[in-house]
């Protein structure tokens, strides 16, 4: 958004054929032809491991057309700004309708209790597999590279993220295999969750406060390995952490949502 470049992103290929894939056919000559006047590049944005940690990047790989060889050629990878990622994921929550708002007069009762005029419905994001994909691509960049023995979920829509997220971990080689993945039903369902080990994951949907995830933190699960895939804050609530896209709108950026009223039962 607000650029004149085009980014690929393959959530499910590895970078190697992703690259090998790009350097055959016209596709790069005609899109570099096409961005020369408009000062734009093109990007693969691609996952890459840290040598000495757990640690994972998503970051943005050039791509140019050489005249002279005829060929697509590749730059040094630069990571990308968080500003774009979260931009990004937006448009998908925007796109396919995530935030709903209650008519005059009416209130949704949220399962922490509380009571608002604004609803995250981060289920409407999962509705393709190609929402699904760069949601868990970019869960695992920030995850790492932790081999989990069980996958939480927040809600039941989740677990095809879940099932994204394993086959993204699995294609770039950082899992062999599958784990176990159930929905909790949220703040209903933490007492059956029980003490959570420090090497699970845990994925929530979305969040006004961070409230649920301070319970699972409180349950014995790892901030680092606890993702909250979306955000819309009150005027007093700071965005807590492991959050992937903040909604609420903010002075430097050109998208979200203003911020959330939460009320008493």
């Amino acid at each position: 958004a607000s650029t004149a470049n085009i980014f690929v992103a393959v959530p499910f290929v590895i970078n190697q054929q992703c690259r090998e894939a790009l350097k055959v056919g016209s596709a790069v000559q005609r899109a570099a032809s096409y961005l020369s006047g408009k000062s734009g590049n093109i990007y693969l944005i691609e996952l890459h491991k840290h040598e000495d940690s757990d640690a994972l990047d998503a970051r943005a790989c050039p791509l140019y057309w050489d005249a002279t060889t005829q060929e697509t050629k590749f730059g040094e990878p630069a990571s990308i700004e968080s500003s774009l990622r979260e931009g990004w994921l937006f448009d998908l929550f925007d796109s396919t309708e995530g935030l709903v708002v209650a008519p005059a007069g009416v209130h949704f009762r949220k399962s922490s209790h509380k009571h608002t005029t604004t609803f995250l419905r981060a289920a409407n994001a999962l509705t393709s597999s190609a929402g699904c994909g760069i949601l868990a691509f970019f869960a695992l960049s920030q995850l790492g590279r932790r081999i989990p023995k069980r996958v939480f979920v927040d809600t039941a829509p989740l677990l095809s993220l879940a099932f994204a997220l394993m086959r993204v971990a699995r294609a770039h080689g950082i899992w062999q295999d599958d784990v176990p993945a159930r929905s909790f039903s949220s703040y209903g369902g933490l007492k059956q969750v029980g003490r959570l080990s420090a090497s699970d994951i845990i994925l929530v949907s979305a969040s006004t406060s961070g409230s649920l995830a301070k319970e699972l933190i409180k349950q014995g699960a790892r901030r680092e390995s606890l993702a909250t895939f979306y955000f819309l804050g009150t005027k007093e609530a700071l965005r807590p952490e492991g959050v992937l896209c903040d909604l609420t709108a903010a002075a430097n950026r050109s998208f979200g949502y203003q911020a959330v009223v939460n009320y008493p039962a």
